[in-house]
């Protein structure tokens, strides 16, 4: 009996070993499996941080029972350490160094949801106020709608600690951009997003005597918040079609970025979590600042879905991290992403 007990026991422990291994390696396929050729593998991403979670959790287990499965496991995590460990950058602190104040940027991505807030009613200058209070340089915002209480010129004034701005506003239905810098803009341009309410701005600032770019992305939405509550099936089929949508979005970014020649700096909304192929195919060879020199909880979103990240700064060869984090303030359903980033000044 006590036989046949431990050989149910080895079957269900190596059943859910291979389970969770192969979950953990379609995690890491993700990322390179574009979503208009097998869409399926990008539902992934949004569950991967309960997948890695659980096989951190099982290894720990098999680890206190001396199993070697452990080692199925830990080669598993080791596939997908990246994502690991941006989830543990709470434990974590990087090592402060000497800041050159002439060369240091502070850098701001925020989706502030139309400046719709449950909790503050004077959402149209609490925002800018906030930003101008981190000391931010140049604030990259998603969602620069309307407010129906304030005019063009009032949210603009709110902003007034920024002479420099580029603001796209788009037609009813669709999502406005808006880049404020306090540093002087040198030229814009608009990357569109065809049949899309999304899209991406840039503008090229001057920083220490040279031409920067910042590229300010929305991609499209998931479009859960259109499906929430209805049938299981029509939500899969909807976030199927807009995961499409956004793979093909990534590429027209990356296309951008690679033919760009100046120092880059991405921030936005990807609405797709750092194990997507939106997110491998937009970063490319630029830096994740939050895995670089961040600190706290690696997530950028309130609500149902507050276990992601799915906002990011990203930045080229040219820009090293001091520090980057995301700030728990709620004017929004997303959290700001703040990074402060160093100019190396190679010749």
């Amino acid at each position: 009996m006590r036989d046949s007990r431990h050989s149910t026991n080895r079957s269900f422990h190596i059943s859910l070993a291979v389970i969770t291994s192969l979950s953990g390696i379609a995690v890491f396929l993700a990322k390179y499996i574009d979503p208009s050729k097998f869409p399926v593998f990008s539902l992934i991403p949004p569950i991967a941080p309960f997948i890695l979670f659980f096989t951190l959790a099982l290894t720990l287990y098999f680890i206190w029972k001396r199993n070697w499965l452990l080692i199925v496991l830990t080669i598993t995590i080791l596939l997908n350490t990246e994502s690991v460990a941006s989830y543990l950058k709470v434990f974590s602190k990087k090592e402060s160094a000497p800041v050159n104040k002439e060369l240091s940027l502070i850098v701001v991505t925020y989706n502030i949801h139309e400046f719709k807030s449950l909790t503050y009613s004077n959402i149209i200058s609490d925002i800018p106020d906030y930003l101008a209070g981190v000391g931010a340089d140049v604030i990259c915002i998603q969602e620069y709608e309307d407010f129906p209480m304030s005019s063009d010129q009032e949210k603009e004034k709110a902003f007034s600690e920024y002479p420099h701005k580029f603001i796209l506003k788009k037609s009813s239905g669709e999502n406005g951009l808006a880049i404020f810098s306090r540093l002087p803009i040198q030229e814009t341009g608009i990357i569109d997003f065809k049949e899309s309410a999304n899209g991406a701005i840039w503008a090229n600032v001057l920083f220490s005597g040279k031409s920067t770019r910042i590229l300010n992305v929305h991609m499209q939405t998931t479009g859960y918040s259109f499906t929430k509550n209805k049938n299981p099936l029509l939500i899969a089929r909807v976030m199927l079609a807009s995961n499409r949508i956004r793979s093909e979005q990534a590429k027209v970014v990356r296309k951008f970025c690679d033919s760009t020649k100046v120092p880059l700096i991405v921030c936005g909304d990807f609405n797709d979590p750092q194990e997507s192929y939106v997110y491998r195919t937009v970063k490319g060879r630029l830096k994740d600042t939050f895995l670089e020199g961040g600190t706290g909880s690696g997530i950028s979103l309130r609500g149902v879905f507050s276990f992601l990240r799915i906002d990011f700064i990203l930045s080229s060869e040219d820009f090293e991290c001091n520090q980057s984090y995301y700030d728990k303030v709620i004017f929004s359903d997303h959290y700001p992403l703040i990074a402060e980033l160093e100019y190396q000044n190679r010749k």
